[in-house]
């Protein structure tokens, strides 16, 4: 019998990782760490796509692209991807839009191997499951791998996944229903809508917001009496928060009785080095205290930036001459 040697990719990592839609909606049963090897060998396969002879692939991984100093996670991880699936959704073309279930192990063989005295994995992908990770066609998630192997939990990647999917259909609104939600975080069934909020949804915007500069918003948009089954999501920019920020400030002044508002600019007044006349000048001019109350909010909210005196700033917005120093709010 011939033995036809699969070929052997050496490591060199692309920035930007190409994943068919139906791999990104999938239902995925990896860790943290071995969707970090799941990742490494997308970014591989873009090197191959095009000349793949059909066999088996080798992918050889430093550990380095993996952890910074916790080999022994990543040995663990090893021994745990050979038995981890994908389940992908086909839709029938029937009338009843019946879902089927396609389920698929990516990898076959683990070796892990020292190569000038450095650790490296060396997983195989069967041949058969090659073309679900390289067909792309025009649907694919684009992603950049040094942001998701930036990521430290599942849920951030997974929801970094899903947001990029939509980014590239130029959609940045798009509603999923919890169920899907759950089936693509592979929550365990028992899971709650609150669970899911508290483990998967919250933490993954924190993290996200955080490394990769990723800002997204999530609400109820359908519900079934009081239990709540799909979410709409919108992801927004540093610049539109700061102006719903702006706009929330705005009409809750404008609600508040005569009284209150009074209070409220005394207090921000407080917050500044205006001197007394200056404070009742402003008290005193509806257009002069409307137009601090809006620069003094956008300076909050991050619109107006690199305004190191605030008082001077201000002082000269209104026009006044005396500068002095902004108390710490």
């Amino acid at each position: 019998m011939k033995i036809i040697k699969a070929p052997i990719i050496h490591f060199t990592k692309r920035p930007d990782n190409y994943q068919p839609n139906p791999i990104t909606e999938s239902r995925q049963e990896f860790s943290e760490i071995e969707k970090k090897i799941v990742v490494n060998v997308i970014n591989q396969l873009g090197n191959v796509a095009k000349t793949w002879n059909g066999h088996n692939i080798h992918f050889v991984i430093p550990f380095t692209e993996l952890t910074e100093t916790n080999h022994a996670k990543v040995k663990k991880a090893a021994q745990s991807i050979l038995t981890k699936r994908i389940t992908l959704i086909d839709k029938a073309s029937s009338s009843s839009d019946e879902t089927y279930y396609h389920l698929i192990v990516p990898f076959t063989e683990v070796l892990l191997r020292k190569i000038n005295k450095k650790d490296f994995l060396e997983v195989v992908m069967n041949s058969s499951v090659v073309p679900f990770f390289i067909e792309l066609g025009k649907h694919f998630t684009k992603y950049s791998i040094d942001i998701m192997l930036s990521l430290g939990s599942i849920y951030a990647q997974r929801m970094y996944e899903i947001i990029m999917l939509h980014i590239g259909r130029k959609q940045r609104k798009f509603n999923y229903s919890v169920n899907k939600l759950k089936f693509m975080f592979n929550c365990p069934d028992s899971y709650t809508f609150n669970e899911i909020r508290r483990w998967a949804l919250d933490s993954s915007q924190k993290e996200l917001r955080e490394k990769a500069g990723i800002i997204f918003t999530y609400k109820p948009s359908k519900k079934e009496g009081k239990r709540i089954v799909e979410l709409l999501f919108e992801v927004k920019s540093e610049l539109e928060l700061a102006l719903e920020a702006i706009t929330t400030e705005a009409e809750t002044f404008k609600q508040a009785t005569p009284m209150q508002q009074k209070d409220y600019i005394m207090r921000l007044l407080n917050e500044y080095s205006f001197t007394r006349q200056q404070q009742a000048e402003i008290m005193a001019d509806p257009e002069k205290w409307s137009l601090f109350l809006k620069i003094d909010s956008e300076i909050y909210n991050g619109l107006r930036k690199d305004v190191d005196n605030p008082t001077a700033y201000i002082a000269k917005s209104l026009g006044f001459s005396e500068k002095g120093r902004k108390k710490t709010r």
